[in-house]
């Protein structure tokens, strides 16, 4: 008999509804260490469903063997989980194995290991190169203060940030400048020391090399969109992988979230340099879904 499991996963314990297909429902909670045992007793008939948490990839990699399919459901779309007045672990287990037999879960793509680990990679220096802009905003304010105005590049290089200390401020705003540029060059090494690994791994995901081909994408850019778009065998259609940037940019959120201008940079140079070879011209800059993802999808699948 077909099994159907929903899955309320924490870090410690996690509960499972197991539901027949004549309606009835089982309920049992287990420790995470516990989670190999929890696997070997699955059947290759069960389908599991599991929302998209913090560790879910160590939970789908222990399961994905064992059953005929596992979804991961995505949390911010399944609002009857996120908005129910009832929400216990034994409730939310049940409706996800409700739902799940009824095939009306919204689910997300899980990445390979190499993909998932250049993403977190990259999202690591996103948020590195985010506090050194803010930190290079206070220097910027700092010196405007005393009647130093600078332009907004000035800060990139070290002997820019050498100049700064040696402006005439006095000892307590020297002081705290010195704190804020040693903050600056710790960031730059960080950041150079990521951006170091990303172009080491990038060329190791499917498509590297044909995303280089573009004139002005780099090993970082290509390496960063490639672990975003995941496995591109995923979108059948070109308008999918498109539908997928835009949704990105329109709700502000999920993966696409810190790629997105990089992928119209991306799409955009793309059409230039591939104009020659029959890419059709847009109706307006970027072109509607199917004509971005077409694109993408046949650079990456060696068009």
């Amino acid at each position: 008999m077909k099994r159907y499991l929903g899955v309320d996963l924490h870090r410690t314990q996690f509960t499972v509804c197991t539901r027949l297909e004549n309606g009835r429902t089982y309920l049992r909670q287990w420790p995470v260490q516990e989670l190999k045992l929890f696997a070997a007793q699955l059947r290759k008939e069960d389908e599991v469903a599991v929302e998209s948490t913090g560790n879910t990839r160590l939970f789908y990699d222990a399961v994905v063997e064992h059953v005929e399919r596992i979804a991961a459901v995505n949390p911010s779309q399944f609002k009857v989980i996120s908005q129910s007045v009832k929400k216990t672990d034994k409730n939310d287990a049940e409706l996800l194995a409700l739902y799940l037999a009824k095939g009306l879960l919204p689910e997300v793509r899980m990445k390979e290991r190499k993909q998932r680990e250049v993403s977190h990679l990259a999202q690591s220096r996103d948020l590195l190169v985010k506090q050194r802009s803010a930190l290079k905003v206070k220097v910027n304010n700092l010196l405007s203060a005393e009647g130093i105005n600078l332009k907004r590049e000035a800060l990139s290089s070290k002997k820019a940030l050498d100049r700064v200390l040696s402006l005439p401020l006095s000892p307590l705003m020297l002081a705290e400048a010195r704190v804020l540029v040693g903050q600056i060059r710790s960031l730059t090494e960080s950041i150079d020391e990521l951006e170091k690994m990303i172009e080491e791994e990038g060329p190791k995901l499917a498509g590297h090399r044909n995303l280089m081909s573009i004139k002005g994408i780099g090993p970082v850019s290509a390496a960063v969109l490639l672990s975003v778009i995941g496995d591109i065998r995923d979108f059948a259609e070109p308008g999918r992988l498109g539908s997928r940037h835009q949704e990105g940019t329109n709700q502000g959120r999920g993966d696409c979230r810190d790629t997105r201008h990089r992928l119209a940079s991306i799409l955009h140079s793309g059409l230039h340099r591939r104009r020659s070879q029959g890419w059709p011209r847009p109706r307006q800059p970027g072109g509607d879904a199917a004509a971005r993802g077409n694109r993408v999808l046949c650079l990456m699948r060696g068009a």
